[in-house]
């Protein structure tokens, strides 16, 4: 599912993206999968994917909120 907001004169696409996993510790494992297998598409580097990735109180989703 990909969003737009307006800035300026142009629309940035954000894309969001929920992983789920059976408990935290497959979630993050999911998590480093999604990032290998589409890292030349994200174009960006792991730490930064890492900081635009939030993780729900249950643990079992995480969020990547990406440009």
């Amino acid at each position: 599912m990909a969003r737009g907001f307006f800035i300026g004169k142009g629309v940035v696409i954000m894309k969001v993206v929920r992983i789920r996993g059976k408990n935290r510790v497959d979630a993050k494992k999911r998590v480093l999968q999604y990032y290998f297998c589409n890292r030349e598409h994200l174009g960006e580097s792991m730490k930064d994917f890492c900081r635009r990735c939030t993780i729900d109180p249950s643990g079992r989703t995480i969020i990547y909120r990406g440009q």
